[in-house]
């Protein structure tokens, strides 16, 4: 009597897919184990981003986290009307983000931190008392509250922004 080759194909098939799956964990779990740090890129000249702000704040040992975008603000002084919320150090910062540092320049020349008025994005005024003012590159930011340490780690992250 002839064997069927159904047993053998099965067979086959199962040792196939056992293998499969196996190599598939394995690489799986083994790019799990690889930590990589994602590198953030250089920004050109006056092409700072919020995630450039962020980094160079880190770099002066400032903690700081990203708000939710309903934190946004925005500034008629400061004519934009994209003002990012982050916290630095506890601290409510809020960035803008211009095209370019001429724009920048524009919109803050002759802008003193007690002009500055901020507006939630519903179009309500934000109570804020204590407003510092920084610039740097292509990027304002206003600091709400802290002290004098956390100012200067600011003025000083914005001033090494490209």
């Amino acid at each position: 009597m002839k064997r069927s080759p159904r047993p053998v194909l099965s067979g086959l098939f199962l040792a196939l897919s056992v293998a499969l799956f196996a190599a598939g964990a394995f690489l799986y779990f083994q790019d799990r184990e690889g930590e990589e740090t994602v590198e953030i890129p250089i920004a050109a000249a006056g092409e700072n981003e919020l995630v450039h702000v962020v980094s160079a704040l880190e770099a002066e040992e400032v903690t700081v986290a990203y708000l939710s975008g309903a934190d946004g603000v925005g500034s008629r002084m400061l004519e934009n009307n994209a003002g990012q919320a982050l916290s630095a150090d506890g601290e409510r910062l809020y960035v803008f983000i211009y095209p370019d540092v001429d724009t920048r320049e524009l919109a803050t020349l002759d802008v003193l931190p007690e002009d500055v008025e901020l507006e939630n994005n519903a179009g309500d005024p934000v109570a804020a008392a204590d407003l510092r003012l920084f610039t740097g590159s292509n990027v304002a930011a206003v600091l709400v509250g802290g002290d004098g340490v956390l100012a200067e780690k600011i003025a000083t992250a914005l001033e090494r922004l490209a």
